[in-house]
């Protein structure tokens, strides 16, 4: 998956399992242009769209609006194309009181999309959106630490946290904390982006049009962007391909080296984007001990579900939720190969006894059905 900030300048120009690739597809992508051309609309096929999708950043599960949500909305900070921590509509920050204090500058000459200027009290209101008591937001326990949340200048935002965090503010570019005006309903669809909502219809489609006062000039260039809602991935493939779209995402690894013959079509791969797994809950047997989560771990052959399921675009994780390609990857713990030997023997250890059920769908991940099945034989080798 392209990330947020990789979309909106393209668009404007524009743990057991895997740690995968995905894929995005399009027509003459603009992605790597150094001077992209201005103008055109743009059609973009994404999936994981619902009929319940809201604008409202406390609401959002899924790419679908992740995607749409980053044409509307900034963040105070986000993730560049190498991996760190970048501006957006804080200009600078700084630490005190051993980390436990962050003072957050806010960008100054921003305009939201219907004339108001950005200012401390919006970044406020915007934050403590997800800290509410009855808030359910998907960001909301990364503030939990946060003991104040103030404005303490026009175009400053003072945070106190309970306990120090040298690493506070890489939470602020989590998608989710988007800023809109103070005391306006994120519904509406008011930020500060690089586009402007013109119709939203959730399961369907999202029209935006360019931001004409949109304050960074390297986004923002094409005139108008529709986000259809495509769940299928043969859906999506088939409208690339007929023109009534012109880029998509989650291509199946599948079909991606038929893909690669098409001379009209690029492919670009965002290196270990996201993480497939095989999850189980840690309170109830065999996952209640340590042995039984040995033996499933040793019980499965990673590299084959890459190979044969993937079709090569993976990477091997190591049953935790950190990429290999992530700079907190902690290359010194010994990876698990597959060994059914060691498999059978801490199954035994566990004392677990009947089957096991491994419920799969390929909503859940493409492959996943597939992905179930290698796994029920390489672990029926170790007797589970």
């Amino acid at each position: 998956m392209i990330d947020r900030r990789s979309f909106i300048k393209s668009a404007g120009a524009l743990s057991i399992a895997a740690a995968t690739s995905s894929t995005w597809l399009g027509k003459a992508f603009a992605a790597e242009a150094e001077k992209p051309k201005k103008g055109g609309h743009l059609v973009v096929g994404v999936d994981n769209a619902s009929s319940t999708d809201r604008l409202d950043p406390a609401f959002w599960f899924e790419t679908y609006m992740y995607f749409v949500g980053s044409q509307l909305f900034n963040n105070l900070v986000e993730i560049d194309e190498n991996a760190r921590l970048a501006p957006s509509l804080a200009e600078s920050w700084a630490s005190a009181d051993g980390s436990k204090t962050w003072v957050l500058k806010i960008r100054q000459g921003v305009q939201f999309h219907d004339g108001r200027s950005l200012g401390a009290k919006d970044v406020v209101y915007s934050l403590n959106h997800h800290r509410g008591e009855k808030s359910t937001s998907p960001v909301k326990g990364y503030l939990e630490s946060a003991s104040s949340i103030e404005a303490t200048g026009e175009h400053e935002v003072t945070i106190k946290l309970n306990a120090p965090d040298v690493e506070f503010v890489w939470l602020l570019s989590a998608v989710h904390f988007a800023i809109t005006a103070e005391n306006e309903s994120f519904d509406k669809g008011i930020g500060t982006g690089a586009f402007i909502l013109e119709k939203f219809q959730p399961g369907v489609t999202t029209l935006t049009k360019r931001n004409p006062n949109y304050w960074n000039s390297e986004r923002g260039h094409v005139d108008s962007v529709e986000t259809l809602a495509m769940n299928d991935s043969t859906a999506r493939v088939a409208a690339l391909v007929s023109g009534s779209a012109q880029l998509i995402n989650r291509v199946n690894p599948r079909i991606v080296s038929r893909i690669e013959r098409m001379p009209n079509l690029k492919l670009v791969r965002a290196k270990d984007s996201m993480i497939y797994t095989f999850p189980g809950l840690s309170n109830l047997a065999p996952f209640d001990n340590v042995d039984g989560r040995l033996a499933l771990k040793y019980a499965i052959d990673r590299q084959q579900i890459i190979d044969t399921v993937l079709g090569g675009y993976a990477s091997v994780a190591n049953d935790n939720p950190i990429f290999p390609s992530n700079r907190y990857f902690a290359k010194d713990i010994p990876q698990r190969p597959y060994d059914p030997e060691k498999a059978q023997f801490h199954w035994k250890k566990s004392g677990f006894s009947g089957p096991l059920t491994l419920n799969v769908a390929d909503a859940g991940f493409p492959g996943a059905v597939d992905a179930g099945q290698l796994y029920q034989q390489s672990a029926a080798k170790a007797g589970i």
